[in-house]
């Protein structure tokens, strides 16, 4: 079965403020429309399943079910699966994506003192926010359900509410160090390194060669070797590695399979090889790692 991500969105209409639609979308091929775009409309991302990576910005960050990421209006964004998941036939990633536009807003809005919250909230959406509050997450949700149960003004008022209360929250993280605005390009270099990590994510368990992921991320292999080094501190082959000793522990913990499978299931055909990186990560065996953890 093919991983997936399932999106639900409630969005808006021409004529009206918000209705929800349910269009089960697949954000995992890398070859897609899943990379980063931006809109004049602002987002809030509900995981209700699995796991995601997402770039915010030119953020990379991982979410869980029950986070809320809120983006707002033309801050470049895209969401791809997780791809430390140990199985290809888990069920589909789900996200539930609240859609709405800041026309629906006072003109004068920072003037409104029972706007203060949502002024706020919106306008440090333009760095990215995300929300780790189990409590906050099954509140919201409820809430956004009875948006299309209502009609009329009662539309509008149920979003005020859902914003009110997530602007009240304090436990939350700004994404990036950047405030976006419309004048922000999606600028080439980010692009490419975003492929470039999209493509690692989706590839890491196959043979990966330099000359397609250079192909894929429209980029000389050179200038592409520079590019990531200097805004990750890592090669990209050193980032790869990363990525697979992270599956590997994650099968260590969660399965009974072998070393020497956990290896190829991973991606490192080589087993000495293998050996020699894990060491290098996380500075035990394997064999000692999964001791430590079954003690």
């Amino acid at each position: 079965m093919k991983r997936k991500i399932i999106k639900r969105e409630t969005t808006f209409e021409d004529n009206s403020a918000l209705k929800y639609l349910e269009d089960e979308k697949v954000l995992l091929d890398i070859d897609n429309d899943s990379h980063q775009h931006k809109h004049n409309d602002y987002q809030i991302v509900f995981v209700t399943k699995g796991k995601l990576k997402g770039f915010v910005g030119s953020n990379l960050g991982d979410y869980m079910c029950e986070d809320i990421v809120v983006i707002g209006k033309n801050v470049p964004h895209y969401f791809i699966l997780d791809g430390k998941r140990s199985t290809e036939t888990d069920d589909a990633n789900e996200i539930e994506v609240l859609h709405f536009k800041h026309d629906l807003f006072p003109t004068k809005i920072n003037e409104i003192a029972e706007f203060n919250f949502i002024q706020l909230l919106l306008k440090r959406s333009q760095q990215g926010l995300f929300f780790r509050d189990k409590t906050l997450f099954e509140k919201i949700r409820n809430m956004l359900y009875k948006i299309d149960d209502v009609n009329g003004i009662q539309k509008l008022i149920e979003l005020y509410q859902i914003l009110d209360t997530i602007g009240r929250n304090v436990n939350f993280n700004i994404i990036s160090n950047e405030e976006y605005n419309s004048e922000n390009s999606i600028t080439t270099n980010v692009s490419s390194l975003q492929r470039t990590y999209n493509y690692l994510y989706a590839q890491f368990r196959n043979d990966i060669t330099l000359a397609e992921l250079s192909k894929y991320a429209h980029q000389n292999p050179t200038a592409l070797c520079r590019t990531f080094k200097r805004e990750t501190g890592k090669t990209i082959f050193q980032f790869l590695n990363k990525i697979r000793i992270e599956n590997v522990c994650k099968l260590l913990l969660n399965t009974d399979m072998s070393i020497s499978q956990i290896a190829y299931e991973s991606g490192f055909p080589n087993l000495p090889h293998f050996n020699k990186q894990f060491k290098l990560i996380t500075n035990k065996t394997p064999s000692d790692y999964r001791e430590s953890i079954e003690s």
